[in-house]
């Protein structure tokens, strides 16, 4: 299995407790939050979610096989991040850089079986 990094900070659950308010109800507080920072490695076993959960926060890019790009800070975004890595000093897109880049996380197409796939009667 690809090795996947929050893209974003996930919450992981934590611990509650409730507690009695003044005017007598009941609430229920966050007392401690189990945060997945961003740019850690992350599992779908360790996030106790649903494929269709899974396949959501990937697809969303909350979740990604890559890592985030170097530059990312608190001020500045992974997207951001990545558009300034790809710039050369005159401020323009550096085209190796971006190819360097395509190749490295270039997709993993694997092949189907051409008998599986092939029209009846073919």
């Amino acid at each position: 299995m690809a090795t996947y990094y929050a893209w974003s900070d996930l919450y992981n659950g934590g611990k509650v407790q409730e507690v009695k308010r003044a005017n007598g109800v009941m609430a229920k507080i966050v007392t401690d939050r189990n945060i997945i920072k961003r740019g850690e490695k992350v599992t779908k076993s360790q996030l106790k979610v649903s494929d269709e959960e899974w396949d959501h926060l990937v697809e969303s890019g909350s979740i990604r096989s890559y890592k985030l790009p170097d530059g990312t800070t608190d001020r500045v975004s992974p997207t951001r991040a990545l558009i300034l890595s790809l710039l050369d000093r005159r401020g323009e897109v550096d085209m190796n850089k971006l190819l360097e880049m395509g190749l490295a996380n270039a997709p993993v197409v694997e092949e189907e079986d051409e008998e599986a796939t092939a029209p009846a009667g073919v």
